[in-house]
């Protein structure tokens, strides 16, 4: 009796089979989930249209704007003032920050410390000039946080994680789900 190989058997060939199904779904799966999640991630970076806005400009804009303001309260605040340190501290953690929760992190810290630098600027009795740039700059600093809770990104991030979630390859795409910024 002739000894067959075991690729030459039904049993090869559909193991055979199987092994290329599961790797062509794999690759699939991979390959559109992974352009799905190139969109979000270029939605961070980038305006989706003329309407939107980047997030990662607006946070660029707000630490130029936080350091504005630091600079006005070097010239009028002693430089151990805890409110100058605090901003001082979140813009650093802006400017180290990877991921996107970390980057969000450090802007909900950047908020609050320009928030309460704000405050004493304004009781420290400035000049009219450094008055109105400070609330200027102030005004500006938020009305960027408004934008960015308008940008595209977390809508884009939600409907990738939803597709990511029902997709049943999701698995073992590789791919991870979108952080929001949140």
């Amino acid at each position: 009796m002739d000894k067959k190989s075991f690729l030459k058997t039904r049993k090869g060939a559909a193991i055979v089979m199987a092994v290329l199904i599961l790797f062509s779904c794999w690759l699939g799966a991979n390959r559109s989930l992974g352009k799905l999640y190139r969109n979000v991630e270029d939605a961070f970076s980038v305006a989706q249209s003329a309407a939107d806005v980047s997030i990662e400009s607006c946070l660029n804009e707000r630490r130029t704007y936080a350091r504005d303001l630091l600079t006005v309260a070097g010239r009028v605040l002693p430089s151990s003032d805890s409110a100058m340190k605090a901003l001082t501290k979140a813009v650093e953690k802006l400017e180290k920050a990877d991921t996107i929760s970390e980057k969000y992190d450090a802007n909900v810290e950047m908020t609050s410390s320009a928030a309460d630098l704000y405050d004493a600027l304004l009781k420290k009795g400035l000049s009219s000039n450094d008055e109105m740039l400070v609330k200027k700059t102030y005004q500006n600093f938020k009305s960027l946080n408004d934008q960015m809770s308008h940008a595209a990104y977390n809508t884009l991030a939600t409907e990738y994680n939803a597709v990511f979630k029902g997709s049943p390859l999701s698995g073992i795409s590789g791919r991870k789900k979108a952080e929001l910024f949140q």
